[in-house]
């Protein structure tokens, strides 16, 4: 009796383990993993360290997300996301209220440029003030007539009462117009341009930020309405993880310089250098160090709304709170 009772105990005791062992395997078990089709808003820059170091310290992994990566640059990526081509994207704040007025159902999840980089970089030897834009009168503007980017020259031309008093000259998108004396100003991002002018000329570049006098946003990240709805814990993932990856570049410069040479070796890590410090310093405004990366306010969408009616693109106002959404964004905020 004794003895089979002990027999019994043994039994007992091994099918305990076998469950426990199971009940282990099965909590170690790795989520099931959902691909998202990505695609950057252009070619290789700077811009692209938050998803490349969410990548590689695994905070995409950890939200349960794959990402299918498409480079940018040679589609409309916005565009692309409201016919469900792609499931998350990164593009201009005026092309998702320029989709929403034709109907592409697109939305933004968070800002990643609250101001756009875009403004005006000038000869440094045409005796120009970079804090009075009058000194601008009888200088030659490059400006893209044909492109609705043109909205933020003519909008700071106007507030600034620059109008017939700047020569204007339609150009394409090469710098080379104003390396040339073609142009004495040319509209491009404050980011790797000036660098360039810099290193032409001999000396600084005189620049305007345009852009901020007119208020005009620029980056967003952007998904479909129906992607959002049908996927909401990875949309939410998603935006959790590319803050991550901003926190990080903004904390780890020189890592973040670092990411780029090894992720592009065939971009100069001198230009990398330049280009780096100068765009990620656009992720962050005073409405950030407050409410955290990537947060948005309708102040944030309003004014580029207001110069894409006042110049023609969009026929009619229209309730700037139907264009975007902050309820992805982390509970706990990404600070700077």
């Amino acid at each position: 009796m004794r003895r089979g009772k002990r027999f019994s105990q043994w039994v007992v005791l091994l099918l305990a383990l076998m469950l426990l062992t199971v009940s282990c395997a099965e909590e170690e078990e790795p989520a099931a993993m959902q691909t998202v089709r990505f695609s950057f808003d252009w070619f290789p820059t700077s811009g692209d360290v938050p998803v490349l170091a969410a990548e590689k310290f695994g905070w995409f992994a950890e939200e349960g997300i794959q990402l299918e990566i498409t480079p940018g640059g040679e589609f409309d990526q916005v565009q692309s996301v409201g016919l469900g081509e792609h499931d998350i994207t990164v593009g201009p704040g005026p092309s998702v209220l320029l989709g929403h007025a034709a109907d592409l159902p697109v939305v933004a999840v968070g800002v990643t440029q609250p101001y756009s980089p875009v403004g005006l970089i000038c000869r440094p030897d045409r005796g120009l003030d970079p804090n009075d834009p009058s000194t601008l009168g009888n200088v030659k503007v490059g400006f893209q007539g044909f492109e609705s980017y043109n909205t933020i020259w003519e909008s700071y031309r106007n507030i600034n009462n620059l109008t017939g008093v700047v020569e204007e000259v339609e150009v394409g998108f090469d710098p080379v117009v104003l390396f040339t004396g073609l142009v004495d100003c040319f509209p491009d991002f404050l980011t790797l341009v000036p660098a360039m002018a810099a290193a032409e000329f001999g000396e600084p570049a005189v620049t305007f930020w345009m852009a901020e006098s007119v208020e005009s946003l620029g980056q967003t990240l952007i998904t479909s309405d129906s992607y959002a709805a049908e996927n909401p814990d990875i949309v939410a993932g998603f935006v959790r993880a590319y803050a991550r990856g901003m926190q990080w570049a903004l904390q780890n410069p020189s890592e973040a310089i670092d990411l780029m040479v090894e992720t592009y070796p065939d971009m100069e890590r001198a230009i990398i250098e330049v280009e780096a410090p100068a765009l990620h310093a656009f992720w962050v405004s005073d409405l950030q160090r407050e409410s955290g990366l990537l947060y948005m306010d309708d102040a944030t969408w309003q004014p580029s709304l207001d110069v894409l009616v006042g110049f023609g693109f969009i026929d009619n106002q229209f309730d700037v709170g139907e264009v975007y959404t902050n309820e992805f964004l982390p509970d706990d905020p990404v600070m700077p």
